[in-house]
């Protein structure tokens, strides 16, 4: 079964971002300080590690790459920049 069959509920199930993520985007700042440069999300899904690293770094670039086109087509839509 491909995730483009049930994308939409998969996304609308990971709005928020998981609980560990504070605690990446500290270690992230300790490595890479405040700017990360350009960032491929391999598997991003609907992009939803997006905002956070938007609130937390200053990116010159996302890509975001996964093998379901529903879900690229989500994270166009939620993120069209």
């Amino acid at each position: 079964m491909s995730y483009d069959n049930f994308a939409q509920s998969f996304a609308q199930s990971r709005k928020k971002p998981w609980p560990d993520i504070n605690e990446l985007m500290e270690i992230g700042k300790n490595i890479f300080q405040e700017n990360l440069g350009e960032v491929l999300d391999v598997g991003c899904g609907s992009a939803r590690l997006l905002p956070e690293l938007q609130k937390n770094f200053q990116l010159k670039k996302y890509t975001g790459v996964d093998i379901s086109g529903e879900l690229l087509k989500i994270a166009s839509n939620d993120h069209p920049e």
